[in-house]
């Protein structure tokens, strides 16, 4: 095979440098998925589905496409609304508000694997500025959904990492890779263990230590301060398992910016679910992971303005969460 005709490898040109950068990576596992499937795993011999086939695929589809919309509208809605905009643009001057507007220069990006979720963000803009932005809307995201699909009846684990990352244009769909996607993946898959969102030791660090260097603009610094401050309020370290850092769905920080999104019935289904979760539970590895959650929900809730009795025999509202 001559060089002209034989396959050339990658050249420089095949990753362009404005892909590569930092991100911020969740990487969000929906669990039992795979038991529901088996409702739909066979067509009738006419090739026509059966009704129990029709039901179990409308109730694994529904929640796999419900769950994308659930992340992108909660991640849209903070973004619109978030604890960036303490002025208004229009108050702002002109150098002001040119760099107000890169530091909301992102979307988020989102790749599926079967029942698995991808999203992740950078943290640099065009000129290279740092962006916090991006952590705050991906943990938050990941507060209100977490609510909403335990609500649901769907449990997910997850991970978020910050690290390097590229997307690949040259293959079909722009994919997303490196060691930011890695690092998520693997906290997902060997730490989280049960179901919450465990975060590295580098996220836990960059909304704790690392001051973002100047934009020029002292309001958007500290903005960004403001931010990253926001941040630490949505983790906790996990005091009912291994310490772990973990997105605190539950923790008062969360009540307090996104309490007008997750009304108390959401709540009161969270807590009734997993409690029959861990009452049906086979098992006593699994029973020992649901009761972990079931700790974590009974002492959070107070949080909320919500109580509830370790027996589940009663529950009492001494608020309207929000």
């Amino acid at each position: 095979m001559t060089s002209e005709t034989s396959p050339s490898g990658p050249t420089e040109s095949d990753v362009k440098p404005d892909r590569v950068g930092n991100y911020i990576v969740c990487f969000l596992d929906l669990l039992g998925q795979k038991e529901k499937l088996e409702d739909w795993a066979e067509l009738l011999p006419d090739g026509k589905p059966s009704p129990t086939f029709i039901q179990g695929m409308n109730k694994t589809v529904y929640t796999i496409q419900n769950f994308y919309e659930w992340f992108r509208i909660y991640f849209d809605a903070l973004k619109n609304k978030t604890v960036f905009n303490q002025q208004t643009v229009t108050s702002m001057g002109t150098k002001e508000q040119e760099c107000y507007q890169r530091q909301m220069d992102f979307q988020l990006g989102v790749e599926r694997f079967s029942d698995s979720f991808v999203f992740y963000a950078p943290l640099g803009n065009a000129r290279g500025e740092l962006m916090a932005l991006p952590i705050y809307l991906i943990l938050g995201a990941c507060c209100i959904v977490m609510s909403q699909a335990l609500a649901g009846e769907v449990p997910l684990r997850g991970g978020i990492h910050i690290a390097p990352g590229v997307k690949i244009s040259k293959l079909p769909e722009p994919n997303f890779y490196g060691p930011a996607l890695a690092g998520a993946y693997r906290l997902e898959s060997e730490d989280a263990q049960y179901p919450r969102i465990v975060v590295s030791q580098k996220v836990w660090n960059f909304t704790r230590y690392t001051p973002p260097e100047s934009t020029g603009c002292p309001w958007v610094d500290q903005g960004r301060l403001n931010v990253l401050r926001a941040c630490q309020n949505l983790l906790c370290e996990d005091g009912w398992s291994d310490r772990k850092h973990i997105v605190d769905w539950l923790g008062s920080g969360s009540q307090q910016r996104f309490g007008s999104l997750v009304k108390p019935e959401i709540l009161r289904k969270c807590h009734d679910f997993v409690a029959k979760e861990l009452e049906q539970c086979k098992g006593v590895k699994l029973a020992g992971r649901y009761r972990i959650l079931y700790q974590y929900i009974l002492d959070s809730l107070s949080n909320w303005g919500m109580q509830f009795t370790q027996d589940n025999t009663n529950t009492e509202s001494l608020g309207d969460g929000e």
